[in-house]
């Protein structure tokens, strides 16, 4: 009980580290590596691929946010399960004690 979720959360905790770790960096690359291709294209003088590729970043930019915002939905709803599970297997653990306490009680009378 207790330990399956201190699983729970290790796991969840190890995965998003990952996770994040992964988003950061496409964050910090994708912009450069897009504005790079453009400024080149633009400066060798290819105007018909400089606008085919502005078109094509827009698209995979528009397509990464929507993937990252439904990732990062789910990744909320999965944290608040893990902390919901947490507070079930608490107050489980409250309610065990409390018997725990009677019986000792019961005995010493």
């Amino acid at each position: 009980m207790l330990f399956s979720t201190i699983k729970k959360l290790k796991d969840l905790y190890n995965t998003t580290d990952k996770e994040v770790r992964w988003w950061a960096y496409a964050a910090w690359t994708s912009p450069f590596v897009a504005l790079s291709a453009l400024f080149f294209t633009h400066i060798i003088g290819l105007e018909n691929t400089f606008y085919k590729l502005l078109v094509i970043g827009g698209v995979l930019f528009f397509s990464v946010a929507v993937f990252w915002w439904w990732w990062a939905i789910f990744k909320v709803a999965r944290i608040s399960n893990v902390l919901l599970d947490t507070a079930e297997d608490l107050k489980q653990i409250g309610a065990e004690m409390r018997e725990v306490h009677k019986e000792l009680n019961q005995k010493d009378k």
